[in-house]
């Protein structure tokens, strides 16, 4: 028999995606495929088209063929790629690419990494992620709306994930399963290692991994220790960068599913422990009888936990039991909208026993989690319901709550934790609004009594400068005040929806008009350093007005600006629970806000003990006018 290799639909690579062509105007279309002797085309409509070898791409040989569009309004082109191997076999491309008639309102052309052509209002333009990187597949999408570019959507991957990928596919079809397994399991941790980078930064690549680790959750083939060492050293890979997981929260569930699955047919004798050389998962498990208690304990980021099955409660005299612990699934998994997960997440298992084998009335698993967070209150011992992809607390109890662990009893198997809530989050948020309501009353107050005595309070430039500084501080902060208001009212729905642009517009003022007001705060001290140190020189209104106003108003929106367009297009200038700056000690968002208001508290510090000290012992000879200095005062 004759075995020819055709590639998959979605391994073939057509660009551009999307062509927008004036009138008569035509386009080059390129199809690439991983070399081999194939036959590539071009299908427009019915008519085939040979395509042109071209270039090579690493792996990748690439064909072009050249389509003119017809000068008709809305006129659109569909073509596709198809590969044809020496026995007449054919795959298509998954992908297909159009091009249309340019017409009506476009997104100007634009030169960034790479050129984007001027693309009609409501249409996509699609980069080939190989142009920028040689080893990625997939593409870059730049939506074109209401005449402007919008974000770009990355959507690429590595190519040794997807031929990874495609490999597991294959080797669960196949005849050889239990003896290819071991192999391709110590083939994918090199590879997860090799792609940590990719893995951490391009979603797709978790969609990829995950679709790999549940193809082998689903293969049913036996386990040995070495390949289970492979597999969860992949695993900890995967999780150990939380940012990527966005919005991924059902991948995480197919994750906890399939390690499951694989325990289940791990084979030991009396004992087995992994956790070495990994950081966020571990796995210990041991071969007990019916009388005998089994018993685990976890350590993993300074998180504990235990896991107790009491003697009596197995089904079978030799019982196989597998517990693995996650120490990042809590920021993973499916998120409960009122507690959050608040300790390791655990599953336990045993071989060839499911949940309807066991007596609910009898068997009996003990947990103990230490709080990652011990101010959350009200915890709830939950198990994940892995078909329904949520938490729930049937036949699970509280036992025990004590300052920094929670004890759990359930009465079946999987993946537990405890869910914890805000505790006085509601009575909290009630000072918050009470404190901010006094904080607006009476800063409306100040400026009223300030504008009502305005002309008698600047009797001269020092009297003046003070003045304005001090409506300044008030109205920074009434600004700042209100829009806190605002993004406290948005919190939970940014909670519920990460990108909504209303909070990211409330945490923008919020932050420039606040840290507005430690600038007035600096220019204020400034002054009175200034007026004071130097006597014997004089600064115009004008000059001082222009001084002021920049470093109050211009240097902080310098700072806002800067920190949006740097953390903006990476999802890392909002924080995922408020509407404020992101506390993620990896992107230190929050820092834009922190050293600037520490360094102007500091240096106004330095000027109060300067000031103190001149009006303590004045310099011999110097005589400012009595009036001045109270007002300095």
């Amino acid at each position: 028999m004759d075995v020819v290799a055709l590639p998959r639909s979605e391994a073939i690579q057509v660009f551009p995606l999307q062509s927008f062509v004036t009138c008569g105007g035509s386009e080059v279309l390129k199809c690439c495929v991983y070399n081999q002797n194939y036959t590539v085309s071009f299908r427009n409509n019915t008519a085939l088209t040979t395509g042109t070898p071209s270039t090579y791409q690493g792996n990748l040989t690439c064909y072009t063929y050249s389509q003119t569009v017809k000068c008709v309004t809305g006129a659109m082109s569909s073509i596709s790629c198809v590969i044809t191997n020496r026995l007449s076999d054919t795959a298509t491309s998954q992908q297909m690419m159009s091009m249309y008639y340019l017409d009506g309102p476009t997104c100007n052309a634009m030169d960034i990494r790479y050129m984007l052509p001027e693309t009609p209002s409501g249409k996509n333009y699609s980069v080939p992620c190989q142009d920028i990187n040689p080893t990625l597949l997939g593409n870059i999408i730049y939506p074109c709306k209401d005449g402007k570019w919008g974000s770009q959507i990355n959507q690429c991957y590595s190519a040794t994930i997807f031929l990874a990928l495609q490999d597991v596919k294959d080797l669960i079809n196949g005849p050889d399963v239990e003896k290819n397994l071991p192999l391709f399991l110590h083939k994918i941790v090199k590879i997860a290692r090799d792609e940590r980078d990719n893995i951490a930064t391009l979603p797709k690549n978790i969609d990829y991994m995950v679709e790999i680790i549940s193809n082998i959750g689903n293969s049913n083939a036996t386990i040995t220790k070495p390949m289970m060492e492979d597999l969860l050293q992949t695993v900890d890979i995967m999780v150990n960068n939380d940012t990527a997981w966005t919005s991924k929260e059902d991948q995480s569930v197919t994750v906890l599913k399939s390690i499951e699955n694989v325990s289940k047919n791990l084979q030991f004798n009396g004992s087995i422990a992994i956790n070495e050389s990994i950081h966020n998962v571990q796995l210990f498990g041991a071969v007990v009888d019916k009388r005998t208690k089994y018993e685990v304990r976890f350590l993993m980021a300074g998180l504990n936990g235990s896991v107790t099955i009491r003697n009596g409660s197995l089904p079978r005299d030799s019982n196989k039991v597998v517990s693995i612990a996650y120490s990042t699934m809590k920021d993973l998994a499916p998120q409960n909208k009122s507690k959050k997960i608040n300790a390791l997440v655990m599953s336990t298992v045993i071989s060839d026993v499911s949940n309807e084998d066991l007596d609910k009335d009898i068997f009996n698993i003990t947990m103990t989690f230490t709080k990652s967070n011990e101010s959350l209150k009200n915890p709830d011992c939950v198990w994940l319901d892995l078909d329904n992809k949520k938490w729930t607390n049937s036949g699970c109890t509280v036992l025990d709550d004590s300052e920094k662990e929670v004890k759990c009893s359930c009465n079946h198997l999987t993946s537990f934790s405890n869910l914890m809530g805000e505790g006085d989050a509601e009575f909290l948020a009630i000072i918050t609004y009470v404190g901010i309501g006094v904080s607006i009353l009476c800063l409306v107050i100040t400026l009223i009594i300030e504008s009502v005595v305005w002309r008698s309070v600047i009797k001269n430039k020092t009297s003046y400068m003070r003045h304005v500084c001090l409506v300044n501080i008030c109205v920074t902060l009434l600004i700042a005040d209100i829009w806190f208001i605002i993004g406290a009212a948005l919190a939970p729905m940014s909670n519920a929806n990460p990108n909504l642009a209303a909070c990211a517009t409330a945490t923008f003022f919020t932050f420039y008009f606040y840290l507005s007001l430690f600038f007035w705060m600096l220019v204020l001290g400034l002054i009175l350093f200034y007026r004071l140190i130097y006597i014997l020189h004089d600064m115009s209104r004008r000059i001082m007005m222009i001084i002021a106003f920049t470093l109050g108003y211009g240097c902080p929106l310098l700072i806002a600006v800067v920190t949006v367009a740097s953390t903006a297009p990476n999802g890392t200038f909002v924080s995922q629970k408020i509407c404020w700056l992101s506390a993620d000690i990896k992107t230190k968002t929050f820092l834009a806000f922190v050293i600037p208001a520490l360094t102007i508290v500091f240096v106004n510090f330095i000027i109060l003990i300067v000031v103190i000290c001149k009006l303590l012992r004045p310099t011999i000879g110097e005589r400012p006018r009595q009036e001045e200095r109270q007002n300095l005062v």
